[in-house]
């Protein structure tokens, strides 16, 4: 009987494995992109940070990375309805928000509520970490000195937030924007403009795509119990806000 459990019992597992599906595609930029600006010379406020890119090239905004292909960077992808009413345990594993070369790094990333982050200042500088939250949050604000190279405490979020954003008081040009969510079901765009989810329980759902300019575009979707379904989705020049035209 015990041998008969355990048997019954890896079945069962087996079959919720398998009963989730993956969603992935890509995300583009259709147009001219506007032009990234330098912030090199600003950065010669603080020689330290020069320093760090004395024999570099040119340091950038990131506001719109497009690809030689079109695709586009820093885009967050995530589910934002089909789950209501299910709960997920956050990740053991821990997102890390780095300063280096006095910018945040990543620029643009998404993280679980209840999960670690953790916060680093990799560079031999002041820099503070102000977190902002937008008018309606939940998100406390924090803002924090680290004049070293340093880790904060692991930190958590308790509210979904699209987007948390962060920012150098101490270097004004270094912004980052985390995406706090309910669910493990999101991922954000790399250089080519991919991205893929993984995991998804079957069924139909509206996937979200963000960008820190453009802002949030749904699109529906439907997953399979098993196998893969490629979403694509393009932003054009129009959706750009007027003031970077």
């Amino acid at each position: 009987m015990r041998h008969l459990f355990a048997i019954c019992a890896v079945s069962a597992l087996m079959a919720i494995t398998v009963q989730a599906g993956t969603i992935k595609g890509k995300v583009s930029f259709e147009g001219t992109p506007p032009p990234e600006k330098s912030i090199t010379e600003a950065m010669k406020s603080d020689p330290n940070c020069a320093a760090l890119h004395a024999n570099g090239p040119e340091v950038m905004t990131e506001h719109y990375v497009v690809g030689e292909d079109g695709g586009l960077k820093w885009v967050f992808v995530r589910i934002t309805e089909g789950l209501e009413g299910q709960k997920f345990d956050p990740p053991k594993e821990s997102v890390l928000l780095d300063q280096e070369g006095c910018l945040y790094k990543p620029h643009v990333f998404g993280i679980q509520t209840g999960q670690d982050l953790i916060i680093r200042n990799s560079d031999a500088t002041l820099h503070n970490v102000h977190i902002i939250p937008g008018r309606d949050s939940k998100n406390p604000e924090m803002n924090k000195g680290m004049p070293f190279k340093m880790d904060l405490p692991p930190m958590q979020f308790e509210y979904p937030e699209v987007p948390l954003r962060f920012k150098c008081d101490v270097h004004r040009w270094m912004f980052a924007y985390c995406n706090i969510v309910d669910h493990p079901f999101f991922d954000t765009t790399d250089e080519t403009g991919s991205f893929e989810i993984k995991d998804v329980p079957p069924g139909d759902y509206t996937l979200s795509f963000w960008h820190k300019k453009m802002q949030d575009h749904p699109v529906k979707v439907t997953v399979p119990a098993e196998g893969e379904v490629e979403v694509n989705f393009t932003f054009t020049e129009d959706m750009v806000p007027s003031r970077d035209r």
